[in-house]
């Protein structure tokens, strides 16, 4: 991703593949995307920080945690392009 300075970047494999989920600030809220080969996979995974905020308080997670779980989730169940 260009842009935002990363906050988070976890790294895992996948049929063969190597992939990079990147969490950032911009705008108003935290999104999350997948990559592979520098190229992106999927959509953006995002939400307000207000969500965020909520899902800490009310759940007691991470929206980045949970964001992260989903891309990812979404990427070994082929639910992406490209990927």
């Amino acid at each position: 991703m260009t842009g935002p300075a990363p906050i988070r970047q976890v790294g895992f494999s996948h049929a063969g593949k190597d992939y990079q989920l990147t969490a950032v600030r911009e705008g108003n809220g935290l999104w999350v995307q997948a990559t592979t080969g520098g190229k992106p996979v999927g959509p953006r995974y995002g939400v307000t920080f207000e969500t965020a905020d909520d899902f800490r308080v009310y759940r007691g997670e991470s929206a980045v945690d949970e964001l992260m779980r989903m891309a990812r989730n979404d990427i070994e169940q082929g639910r992406t392009r490209g990927a």
